[in-house]
């Protein structure tokens, strides 16, 4: 049988590859506006990031809110797949939400944006995103193939994709013996190589499995999951390249120091990190603001800092 095309290439016809490596050193990914999370996680073309959790943990906004900074930070534009947070509408109200830092996009809301926030609001995201409107029976394939059109059709570069969650995608699994492990294999594949082939990165939302909860002092809570415990099996922990959990810690509960979690406290735990370079395993805890439907960290004095951008070295300024 005739080899269509030929994979294996001798080193010397890349040694220019491999002294830029050894020169430049690993290259990490883009900065996401969190100083207690930048030597944990980053996010690199090329690859993808798997973001799982329990329902209503915060995985969908944690991902909005990178994608928004993203966009500020470095003009980045987003393909978004997210049946999870409604209609196109609600995507981008949600979207838009966060980029205003108000609490909705409603007139009559007290916590809601002013006229000039939301036409700023819907200028951002017509900018920088592009959101899906037909869900039902949408493959991955449909998804990527999608992606590939946008940027032919409107000769942009499309740097970050959503999938919000997978299990939503259509599945024929017909085709995989009727195994929906194999399926998963199978996407998670072909989200790794998309980010490869056409140099960007792609985010997957994913739910954990039902957990047998804990009571403690009469507060009934949930263990963080171990990404072997993400619905689906355990594919999304072989496959998966970079790997985050989002995590609500039990309400009242005393942290590793003695100190009861807050209400609004959230663990990022990265579970998995690849390729070199990008980040590390590790946790850190950042807080939930509702007013403005954004996160926060605080430094060892307990001041707040909301998502910023890096200048040179650790400098930073305030984007809004």
């Amino acid at each position: 049988m005739e080899i269509k095309k030929n994979i294996f290439h001798k080193p010397s016809t890349f040694f220019k590859d491999i002294e830029k490596l050894r020169t430049e050193g690993e290259e990490k990914g883009f900065y996401h506006g969190f100083e207690c999370l930048d030597e944990l996680l980053s996010f690199k073309e090329g690859c993808s990031t798997i973001i799982y959790g329990a329902p209503y943990s915060g995985k969908s906004q944690f991902t909005f809110e990178i994608m928004v900074n993203l966009s500020a930070f470095y003009g980045h534009r987003h393909a978004v797949y997210s049946p999870e947070t409604g209609g196109k509408e609600r995507i981008a109200a949600e979207i838009m939400s966060v980029y205003s830092r108000k609490k909705n996009i409603y007139e009559a809301s007290e916590y809601s944006m002013s006229q000039n926030l939301y036409d700023n609001a819907k200028e951002f995201i017509d900018e920088y995103f592009y959101i899906a409107e037909d869900f039902e029976g949408v493959t991955v394939e449909d998804f990527f193939r999608s992606v590939e059109e946008i940027e032919k059709r409107d000769k942009v570069k499309i740097n970050n994709t959503l999938v919000d969650h997978m299990g939503l995608l259509g599945q024929d699994l017909n085709s995989f013996g009727g195994r929906e492990d194999k399926w998963i294999s199978h996407a998670l594949g072909m989200a790794n190589n998309d980010a490869l082939k056409n140099n960007r990165h792609n985010f997957i939302v994913a739910h954990v499995v039902s957990q047998k909860p804990t009571t403690t002092n009469g507060v009934t809570w949930f263990a963080p999951a171990h990404p072997r415990e993400i619905a689906g099996g355990q594919n999304y922990f072989r496959l998966g390249q970079q790997i985050v959990l989002v995590y609500r810690p039990p309400v009242g509960l005393p942290d590793e120091y003695g100190i009861p979690f807050e209400e609004n406290a959230v663990i990022i735990s990265v579970r998995k990190s690849k390729p070199k370079g990008v980040g590390r395993l590790g946790q850190a805890r950042i807080f939930y603001d509702w007013k403005t439907n954004r996160y926060y960290e605080k430094d060892n004095n307990g001041e707040t800092f909301y998502a910023r951008a890096k200048e040179e070295g650790l400098q930073q300024r305030e984007l809004w």
